[in-house]
């Protein structure tokens, strides 16, 4: 049907950033595959003014159809006075999925090492909670770490107990 528009929702960063430099077969029908989605659609919707930058960047000829449409949260999700929260720990929270490295936490572990090896830090001081995907070769990787066992995965939640712990 020619009377409705086809929006496209950029949730994520795609394969601009992940195979413009790669080589072979595959790297080759994504790039086809996202330039030709590009030249259909008639509007962009990115969730970040970044993404949208980095698309309008690599696809300057379809920059006019890209806009920014935050995915986060609504205010309306949280109380109207929040009450600060006192923690005797830094507590680090993530929820989302972790994509073959592109999201990774292992600069924040390498970082905290660094910490508790520098005396700034005590492993007893730091908490970090991921809420979501990660897959086992992510957490093999995590766990060459001395701060993995500040790590606690909890796994697929909903969005409520996500915005709460938020």
């Amino acid at each position: 049907n020619d009377n409705i528009e086809w929006i496209g929702d950029f949730s994520d960063f795609n394969y601009v950033q992940g195979y413009s430099n790669s080589k072979g077969l595959k790297s080759l029908l994504h790039r086809r595959l996202e330039l030709s989605f590009m030249r259909n659609m008639d509007k962009m919707s990115f969730v970040t003014k970044t993404m949208q930058r980095v698309y309008q960047e690599f696809y300057s000829k379809y920059s006019s159809k890209m806009y920014c449409s935050y995915n986060g949260i609504e205010k309306s999700e949280f109380p109207s006075e929040i009450e600060p929260v006192v923690n005797e720990k830094y507590v680090f929270y993530y929820a989302g999925s972790f994509y073959g490295g592109l999201r990774s936490p292992l600069p924040l572990l390498e970082l905290l090492d660094f910490s508790f090896l520098k005396g700034d830090l005590q492993k007893e001081e730091v908490e970090i909670q991921i809420a979501g995907i990660i897959d086992e070769d992510m957490i093999e990787d995590m766990k060459k770490f001395k701060s993995f066992e500040c790590v606690n995965l909890l796994g697929s939640i909903t969005r409520e107990l996500a915005l709460e712990k938020m």
